[in-house]
């Protein structure tokens, strides 16, 4: 089954006419920008398609705001590093009014193969401190998530945590855009 029948499968279709939030898990700062454990903002960078972003103080983060298929959609990427995006996630959502229906997170996840895409609502965090910050921030797990594959060291001499703050290796770069076009088309065909 190809990417975009894969996802498509699984996110429910919310073409509702409120306002959603995609949030995408990272840690800010250059230092961190093409590193595995931001796939989740390289996602909303690819969905953003050039729109503003702007730093809102009020709930720690940066947020642009895309029109989806005639809906407003709000991209979130939380700037309290990784381990407290819950923070910002649940302050943005107070703010806005925004349903947890209608909330997705979009991160990295080290059990998938680099490049596999799973979407998945209410289950655990399996061992991400992003996922379970938010988790424990929401006081629930009824979110939908977009988990996007970024595997293990190959030689298995790195600790996870070097890992997944490494930088990607030049073969996944050239494979990247594939991924995040097929991720962006299925949540503007499904979530949106």
């Amino acid at each position: 089954m190809g990417l975009m029948a894969h996802l498509s499968s699984f996110l429910p279709k919310r073409n509702d006419g409120s306002r959603k939030l995609i949030v995408g898990l990272g840690n800010p700062g250059k230092e961190y920008q093409m590193t595995r454990h931001n796939v989740g903002f390289l996602v909303l960078n690819a969905l953003a398609d050039g729109a503003t972003w702007s730093m809102k103080k009020t709930f720690k983060g940066e947020m642009a705001e895309v029109i989806i298929n005639g809906q407003k959609t709000l991209l979130f990427k939380p700037a309290t590093f990784m381990n407290l995006s819950g923070q910002a996630v649940q302050a943005a959502m107070q703010f806005y009014k925004i349903p947890l229906g209608n909330v997705l997170v979009a991160h990295d996840d080290a059990d998938l193969p680099f490049g596999e895409v799973r979407v998945q609502t209410g289950r655990g965090s399996a061992g991400h401190n992003g996922v379970k910050s938010v988790m424990e921030c929401l006081g629930s797990a009824d979110f939908v998530r977009v988990r996007v594959g970024i595997g293990r060291a190959a030689n298995g001499n790195i600790p996870l945590d070097e890992f997944v703050l490494g930088r990607w290796s030049d073969e996944e770069k050239n494979k990247l855009d594939d991924i995040m076009t097929g991720v962006v088309s299925s949540i503007k065909n499904r979530f949106v």
